[in-house]
């Protein structure tokens, strides 16, 4: 094999295991699990004061219809306050039916962003396209004792007022190293 070959072969398998390295240290960062059937008007935002990860992967969140039927949802992500600058945005289409408990799953994939360690991170949803008469609702029953997310009343900036420590979802991204995050609970204690 010619060396010009060789070195263009080894830097592309080196590419990849770095690659495909990186995409495998994706991580579920924050995980608040689904304890109920309630949820909240979409005009609730909701935000993670220290957020534990260098990148931002993917948000799993859970919804619920008044009527059945294809919704677009749009995330929105920003640093450190709801009228920050935008991290990114994304839209999903998904049909969401009726159901006993009424959550839908709904993910949302980012293509891996960068967000600083322990820094604030917001969500803001919109509903973009739907039935007509049709409205939804976010999951919020969880473990708010454990979960290091924080409700507020709306979206105002920069960061509205509390309404609940919590609500339904997993959140996915790279984990940053301990000497680059602050703990929840003295962050939490903080808030509070």
């Amino acid at each position: 094999m010619k060396p010009r070959k060789t070195i263009g072969l080894m830097f592309l398998a080196m590419t990849l295991m770095v690659y495909t390295t990186s995409r495998l240290e994706a991580a579920e960062l924050i995980s608040c699990p689904d304890l109920g059937n309630s949820g909240d008007n979409l005009r609730r935002g909701f935000y993670t004061p220290s957020y534990p990860g260098s990148t931002l992967d993917q948000v799993d969140l859970q919804f619920s219809p008044t009527i059945a039927g294809e919704y677009t949802i749009r995330l929105t992500v920003r640093r450190d306050s709801y009228d920050g600058s935008v991290i990114g945005t994304v839209d999903v289409t998904e049909t969401l039916t009726l159901l006993n408990p009424a959550h839908n799953p709904v993910t949302f994939f980012f293509p891996e962003l960068s967000v600083t360690p322990s820094s604030t991170v917001t969500f803001f949803l919109e509903m973009i396209d739907g039935p007509e008469e049709g409205r939804l609702y976010y999951g919020v029953t969880t473990d708010s004792a454990a979960c290091p997310i924080i409700q507020t009343e709306n979206n105002d900036p920069p960061l509205d007022v509390w309404h609940r420590d919590g609500i339904i979802a997993t959140i996915h991204g790279t984990l940053a190293t301990p000497n680059e995050t602050r703990s929840w609970s003295m962050l939490k204690a903080s808030y509070h």
